[in-house]
């Protein structure tokens, strides 16, 4: 009997990871991918793979019922970041930054949190009740505020994913009505994976405060707060998949899964981005308010995540998790081999 797989924002990096792994390891699934647009370049190339593309919005319930109608199991991931850029452009033309750029800052970052909550209740409602389904697996990040103790209860892109694992959670608990949809709820925590992502190593391409910037004749720094040889939990994008397609034979893990590929310092990963680039570049620990001047509207929000993971790393030594070697996930993606698989670097420097 074939079994499906949803996927919740199939087109985005987790989603197309988990896609393409099962694709390719777990030929027993269908699969159906849940977007906003299925006339994008994206949505047709998984359509052409064979997977069934649906339109969903993640703020809809009626809607991710229905997408999830059927399924075996379901992949789900929130967005923190597409609703905080929209926010800050939503006050950069009310010309907020202008006037008060810190007020910016903490206003965007409260907007997308309660966004992200919002996308991660719905998500879960909707899942909630699917006699058909064996498996939730759920990405998320540890909870900043229990890892550090309560020292950190504001760190951006983790509030929004806490504050859903604690939705699910509360619904494991005897019926109430204040608890919509919590006699199903009880059952679906029961069958929940949470999936702990590292940093993304496909960050060095994309995102701005990754980049290199031009020092002097052809000599480049890469400059931010955190501490050079302080190891960071590094994530390729195409091992997510690997650790949800192995998870979707091992079954529910009762503890969080910590998919990290690698771990490297900045002064490491420096290295040998200039080796594999065949440039001169250093590593450069500056202030938060520096990273703020030179990362507008982001700097700070950065800055704050950085000191976390500078301190405390990415969770806590004495959690308990279940990694690579548990679950049988490999050969996982070192840093040195996703360097070297890249082709052109060109947009990594800042000139």
């Amino acid at each position: 009997m074939s079994k499906l797989l949803v996927v919740v924002g199939a087109t985005g990096n987790q989603g197309s990871s988990v896609i393409n792994a099962v694709l390719q390891h777990d030929p027993s699934y269908k699969i159906r991918g849940i977007t906003r647009d299925t006339s994008t370049a994206a949505a047709k190339a998984l359509s052409d793979k064979g997977v069934e593309m649906v339109v969903a919005d993640r703020y809809n319930v009626l809607s991710l019922r229905l997408a999830f109608k059927g399924a075996t199991a379901i992949f789900a991931v929130t967005d923190f970041w597409q609703p905080y850029f929209k926010a800050l452009a939503s006050h950069a033309r009310l010309r907020e930054v202008l006037v008060a750029p810190r007020l910016n800052f903490h206003s965007a970052r409260r907007l997308a949190e309660e966004d992200e909550i919002d996308q991660g209740r719905k998500i879960v409602n909707a899942a909630c009740g699917l006699d058909t389904l064996d498996h939730f697996i759920l990405s998320s990040l540890p909870d900043a505020r229990v890892v550090s103790g309560g020292k950190h209860d504001t760190l951006a892109h983790t509030v929004g994913k806490a504050r859903t694992l604690e939705y699910l959670r509360s619904l494991d608990k005897p019926y109430h009505p204040s608890h919509a949809g919590n006699r199903e709820g009880k059952t679906l925590w029961r069958k929940t994976t949470v999936l702990w992502v590292g940093y993304y190593m496909e960050n060095w391409m994309n995102m701005p405060w990754s980049k290199a910037k031009k020092t002097g004749d052809d000599t480049y720094a890469i400059r931010t707060p955190f501490p050079p040889n302080t190891p960071i939990s590094l994530t390729a994008v195409a091992d997510i998949g690997r650790y949800v397609s192995s998870l979707l034979t091992t079954g529910v893990a009762v503890r969080p899964v910590l998919a990290v590929s690698d771990r490297r310092t900045m002064a490491q990963m420096t290295a040998t981005l200039a080796a594999a680039t065949n440039k001169t570049i250093t590593y450069e620990q500056i202030s938060a308010e520096q990273f703020e001047t030179e990362n507008p509207g982001l700097g700070l929000m950065l800055a704050k995540m950085m000191a976390y993971m500078a301190e405390y790393g990415f969770c806590r030594d004495d959690f308990e998790t279940v990694g690579a070697k548990d679950l049988g996930v490999g050969p996982l993606t070192s840093f040195n081999r996703f360097v070297r698989s890249v082709d052109d670097w060109t947009s990594f420097f800042e000139e």
